[in-house]
């Protein structure tokens, strides 16, 4: 598990791409945008890392070479975790390079590690 982070869209959008204006965030942030404390944040973290682990060791099960996942959720209005879906074909992690230098470079690390040019 290398990282979280958390799209919002923007208020006058539907969908949260960061091409349409999104913005990308660190998971922390934006629990702290809607007023979690530390134990909140630290429990979501925790629930999304398990499933996140979860999918990818049942998926890497059915399909060898899957290096790395970009697994969307969605939290809904009961805090229930709704998987919305999975990238397994270079999912992009460029848009952390702002917010969260030291995860994309990790992130980057990785991917070069097994052949990967570059994080989009």
């Amino acid at each position: 598990m290398t990282g979280h982070m958390a799209k919002i869209a923007r208020k006058d959008k539907n969908v949260n791409n960061h091409y349409q204006g999104g913005e990308v965030v660190t998971l922390r942030r934006l629990m702290r945008k809607k007023g979690a404390g530390a134990s909140a944040a630290n429990a979501l973290q925790n629930r999304l890392q398990g499933a996140s682990l979860r999918i990818a060791r049942a998926l890497s099960k059915r399909r060898a070479g899957m290096h790395e996942m970009g697994i969307d959720f969605g939290v809904d209005a009961g805090r229930r975790i709704r998987v919305i879906e999975v990238n397994s074909n270079h999912p992009q992690f460029h848009p952390l390079k702002t917010p969260d230098r030291a995860m994309y470079d990790r992130m980057l690390s990785y991917a070069r590690s097994y052949g990967r040019k570059t994080a989009r």
